[in-house]
């Protein structure tokens, strides 16, 4: 799928695991193959708050655009 272990925890809103990962070395603003998608981007269209602030406090960059030139703020009002 393209997606990171750090984008699924994400993508189903598993705030424990994300931290998990985040403590282990995971890259907070790497980004999917597919679309671009940050896990900040994951979090913002799932509507998950506590997932959204555990990023922004890990250092998620939040003007990091996606494949069509979305930010997760963007993708968020989707929602």
């Amino acid at each position: 799928s393209g997606m990171s272990p750090l984008h699924q925890a994400c993508f189903r809103g598993h705030v424990d695991v994300a931290e998990y990962l985040l403590q282990n070395g995971a890259d907070v603003n790497s980004k999917d193959q597919k679309q671009g998608y940050t896990a900040l981007m994951f979090a913002a269209i799932t509507g998950n708050r506590p997932l959204i602030k555990l990023l922004l406090q890990r250092g998620a960059r939040i003007n990091d655009t996606n494949k069509i030139g979305r930010t997760a703020a963007q993708m968020a009002s989707f929602v």
